[in-house]
């Protein structure tokens, strides 16, 4: 989506600039988003359903923690959250 791209380039220009930290999660997903068509990972083309939500969730685990967090996945700690 290139209305998302230009928004992310933005934002990291912004964490730039301002020295923050910033997460592009545009960019981790933005494959595992595009490699088939459809509403996979959406409701809408734009708005996360729970597939997103794992995609997006795996990768702030990888960019903030240095790897994703598979003792929640699938338990019944992680159906509370």
């Amino acid at each position: 989506n290139k209305t998302l791209n230009i928004y992310a380039e933005k934002v990291r220009e912004v964490g730039k600039k301002l020295n923050i930290a910033v997460v592009d999660v545009h960019a981790t997903i933005d494959g595992s988003f595009n490699e088939k068509a459809g509403l996979q990972y959406t409701i809408n083309g734009v708005h996360q359903n729970e597939a997103g939500d794992k995609v997006v969730g795996v990768a702030l685990d990888k960019a903030m923690f240095g790897g994703d967090n598979p003792g929640l996945n699938n338990t019944e700690k992680f159906e509370k959250i």
